[in-house]
């Protein structure tokens, strides 16, 4: 389970403590379709000097084919490159730029007789020719006008004699520009990708949470419009809130005591609702992507199934007897009711006060307090549409205070353990491994 945790943590640390490798490179500091090639010197070779500059070849179509002695495909396009310039001899200057060194090229050589018969104008080491252009895959052709700006950013494909013609007569070509992107493989595929491929077809993301950096939100589920969840999502989840999320009961009441730990590591993943998420550990980012409209219950039996294997779990529904409170009613008392009036609820100094409140929303409220970690059953009596004004204790934590505050209404909070459905969570049977 360590080993699980570790790995799911460094996913964390990409999206918010660096940049990816695979955000848009920094356009400025690369050559662009329409800007103009800088005059810098080069060293070549097979040319009728050892230096050259692009402006040697104004009025010339230039093409630069960037090309690697690991790359095969550009190995074996060299003569094709070859034949091309002898058919547009004096029109275009096809030139070979590798930022591989002289050495490596020596080495290329004794084994392939196309990089050992290349006659073409060629540059080596060309860290600074090379280094205008930003390019992460081989053959990479740029092509230059006879002015001295880019025209065209390409694979090699488009060097073909139906092209050059084409464009020799002054036709725009139909050549779509190549932009490559440069990947870390050690980073995740939605980290390297998502800057340029935004469709995802499905996709969950779990780590622990990170102390150190803050976000404001909370947990949110997206559907599309016949229903299908689209998207669920958590900024902080303990155990218990990941998984009742998996079991369907986002934005229902479904106290945590009613998920039960029997795991022998279930103190590990215990919280402390009295301290926030960044005090403890316990807490995850968790989120699903649905990209393909795997219906509900499919999903939330994938969710189960990989909350089970990273967590070396087993989970499902039984019958538990659970404790609870039971709000119940000692006499009628008239001091609860409400004539009507203006709705007010207000929080402070430890204590609920309604006035003209739907009994039904009190106790709702009252059910999604952060402090109630039991299932709160009304056994009052009171109709859900009664409207009421009372003042009540947040601190579901002491019951005797709770129940101090009731007491004038004739009320009072009873402790019991009933039967209820529960998540259970158990250790991976060993042979389930």
């Amino acid at each position: 389970m360590k080993n699980h945790i570790t790995i799911i943590s460094l996913i964390i640390l990409f999206f918010f403590s660096r940049e990816s490798i695979a955000s848009i490179v920094d356009s400025a500091s690369f050559l662009k379709i329409g800007d103009k090639v800088p005059d810098i010197e080069f060293q070549i070779k097979n040319y009728s000097k050892p230096t050259a500059k692009i402006s040697d070849f104004k009025g010339k179509l230039v093409i630069l084919d960037l090309w690697g002695v690991n790359c095969g495909s550009c190995i074996a396009a060299i003569p094709h490159m070859e034949e091309l310039q002898r058919k547009f001899d004096g029109k275009i200057q096809v030139i070979m730029v590798t930022k591989d060194s002289d050495e490596k090229v020596t080495k290329q050589a004794i084994h392939s007789d196309n990089v050992k018969n290349n006659r073409l104008p060629s540059v080596t080491n060309a860290k600074e020719l090379a280094g205008l252009f930003f390019y992460a895959s081989l053959p990479t052709h740029i092509w230059i006008d006879e002015s001295g700006k880019v025209k065209y950013i390409t694979n090699g494909s488009n060097a073909n004699e139906a092209n050059i013609n084409n464009y020799l007569k002054g036709n725009n070509l139909n050549i779509k520009e190549k932009k490559d992107v440069k990947f870390d493989i050690d980073d995740p595929l939605l980290v390297n990708w998502y800057p340029y491929h935004k469709e995802i077809s499905f996709y969950t993301y779990l780590a622990p949470i990170q102390k150190v950096y803050s976000k404001s939100g909370g947990t949110g589920q997206t559907k599309y419009a016949d229903g299908t969840i689209k998207r669920i999502s958590s900024d902080g989840s303990s155990l218990a809130g990941l998984y009742k999320l998996a079991f369907g009961l986002y934005n229902q009441v479904f106290p945590d005591s009613k998920v039960i730990n029997e795991s022998k590591n279930a103190k590990i993943y215990q919280v402390d609702s009295n301290k926030s998420m960044k005090e403890q550990q316990g807490y995850y980012f968790y989120d699903v992507i649905n990209g393909i409209g795997i219906n509900n219950d499919r999903l939330y039996k994938f969710m189960q199934n990989e909350l089970d294997i990273m967590f070396d779990l087993k989970s499902g529904w039984e019958k538990r007897r659970v404790k609870c409170f039971v709000l119940k009613q000692k006499k009628e008392n008239n001091l609860i009711f409400s004539n009507g009036g203006e709705f007010k609820s207000d929080f402070g100094k430890g204590m609920h006060k309604v006035e003209n409140f739907k009994w039904e929303y009190f106790l709702r409220a009252q059910r999604g307090s952060a402090s109630l970690n039991f299932e709160l059953i009304d056994e009052t009596g009171i109709l859900p549409a009664q409207l009421v004004s009372l003042s009540i204790s947040t601190n579901w934590r002491n019951i005797h205070e709770i129940n101090s505050s009731l007491e004038r209404y004739g009320l009072y909070i009873e402790e019991q353990t009933r039967n209820f459905d529960c998540i259970v969570l158990k250790d991976m049977d060993k042979g389930s491994k």
